[in-house]
């Protein structure tokens, strides 16, 4: 299990190269970087499985430069070529233009910023890029299409062309022991707590800093964007309102946090290293977490104990959370948190692709195909390390690092769960050190063996709408207009939120109409 080895001698950086020249016997595949057991794991398998399998084609996998300069320059060069009909025949990307890849410290990661090479990949699929592989993907039936999320699978149809294959998505949950704030939008829950000054309802939530809450924002075909400026202000009246509340609860939880970090770098490093002291306090601050949720998802303590009634997550965290609710013998509720208008929506977070110009759909579509079966879906694919021999780890094995691929849901979810638990065995000794307990640790352990009750629940919901997250110029976004409504102790600033709709909506409006 060493082949991700390989991947790291065989995919071209580009470091001045060019784009690829392509013949009539190459495949190219296009991707971004990512963990060393994630996406691009996966990516160098399949392509080794396709050189077995068409030993007469060259099979390149290519990763895009990270470098802010030399991406600019490479991302110009290719998307020439595209316009050319000459991409590439493969695109395996993700939506996030964040990508996680792999930190110094083992079971850790890092992130790196970038802008995606498409800025929306609706719009990119009204533009003849890719080609329509409805024909293959209906014709092959050992890929069991049926076990595959239909609504998610529909987010890359357009006119009955099959031009983009969802290969990962996630959607927000809400989690409670209270079933009063069960099927609620976020945006409800929030003006409840606004309202009764619940300062505990409001940490618990997480509103959104992009346009995911709101309801469908474009008509693609027409040219028509649908939300409006009053929309986009009552938002911002919420937020602020909102983060008001809850900023508070939150410094008050992890302030004793910080200072007790601090406090502790300062009593060991002080007589050693007293010239990156300065360095050290500023990594332990509250912007280390961001908010109380970011706390909690890092694992360090679970939402209960705080005492918060709820809880917003995605679907990601599902089998976490059911372990844990298992171990701690609570009954948690699991459902989906619904958009401003009530309708259950979902997010494409990885994708794939066959270009327009591609000469052999056939090798194509066996290469991206493998991305939707069983063993790639569900983490089959994975490097592993042997912990049969450590007893902190229950006998399981570990994949190399935390979460599932890519750090979201697999498409072919009908039957996915039992084999995510399998593979989630991993996991029992995080899970335990989420709850600071002994016994919790080895219930987690014990517990990890069934399958929770109500785990299918959000699972079972119909989604309303997925669509592929969009994006702008950081100085455009949603998150830069709600960067202002507050202040760091949560204040409100006197900043004019009508005026600040209008940016977003003329933000919005133009990247529709540049599209």
């Amino acid at each position: 299990m060493k082949k991700w080895i390989s991947l790291l001698l065989m995919v071209l950086c580009l470091a001045g190269c060019g784009v690829v020249e392509e013949s009539d016997n190459t495949l190219w595949v296009i991707s971004e970087v990512s963990t060393s057991d994630g996406m691009n794991y996966q990516a160098e398998i399949a392509a080794s499985t396709i050189r077995e399998l068409y030993p007469e084609v060259e099979v390149t996998l290519e990763l895009l430069p990270t470098e802010k300069s030399e991406r600019e320059r490479y991302l110009k060069q290719l998307r020439t070529k595209i316009l050319a009909g000459e991409g590439p025949d493969v695109y395996l990307l993700p939506t996030s233009a964040d990508l996680i890849v792999d930190a110094d410290k083992k079971n850790h990661t890092d992130t790196l910023t970038v802008e995606p090479l498409f800025a929306d990949v609706t719009q990119a699929m009204y533009t003849g890029i890719f080609a329509d592989a409805a024909k293959l993907y209906d014709a092959d039936h050992a890929l069991n299409t049926a076990g595959l999320r239909r609504e998610v699978m529909t987010a890359g149809v357009v006119d009955g062309a099959r031009y983009v294959f969802p290969l990962r998505f996630d959607m927000p949950i809400v989690l409670t022991e209270d079933s009063q704030y069960g099927d609620q939008s976020l945006n409800t829950l929030a003006r409840l707590a606004v309202d009764t000054g619940d300062g505990l309802l409001a940490a618990g939530l997480e509103l959104p800093r992009d346009t995911s809450a709101f309801p469908k924002l474009f008509d693609y075909e027409a040219g028509e964007l649908l939300v409006t400026m009053e929309e986009i202000q009552e938002y911002l009246t919420l937020y602020q309102n909102w983060y008001a509340l809850a900023a508070p609860v939150e410094n008050s939880i992890l302030g004793p946090i910080e200072e007790g970090l601090r406090e502790k770098y300062n009593s060991f490093f002080h007589d050693f290293f007293p010239d990156v002291l300065q360095e050290l306090g500023i990594s332990v601050t509250r912007a280390y977490w961001g908010s109380v949720n970011q706390y909690i998802a890092m694992g360090d303590i679970h939402w209960t104990a705080q005492g918060f009634p709820v809880y917003t997550t995605t679907l990601n965290s599902l089998l976490d959370n059911a372990i844990l609710e298992q171990a701690m013998e609570r009954e948690f509720q699991e459902t989906p948190i619904l958009r401003s208008d009530g309708t259950v929506g979902a997010e494409v977070t990885y994708w794939g692709a066959i270009g327009a110009g591609c000469q052999n759909m056939e090798v194509a579509w066996d290469y991206l195909r493998l991305f939707l079966t069983e063993d790639y879906q569900w983490d089959g694919v994975r490097p592993r390390t042997d912990r049969s021999h450590d007893n902190a780890y229950g006998g399981a094995s570990e994949i190399q690092n935390m979460g599932l691929v890519e750090n979201s849901w697999p498409v072919r979810d009908n039957g996915a769960i039992a084999h995510l638990f399998k593979t989630f065995q991993y996991r029992n000794y995080h899970l335990g050190r989420t709850a600071k307990d002994e016994g919790i640790r080895r219930a987690a352990v014990k517990a990890i063996d069934f399958l929770p009750d109500g785990c299918d629940s959000v699972l079972e919901c119909t989604i309303d709408e997925v669509r592929f997250p969009i994006y702008l110029p950081e100085d455009e976004t949603l998150a830069a207009a709600l960067s202002l409504l507050n202040n760091a102790d949560g204040t409100p600033t006197d900043v004019d939120t009508a005026k600040l709709a209008e940016d977003v909506y003329q933000n919005l409006w133009w990247h529709l109409a540049e599209g």
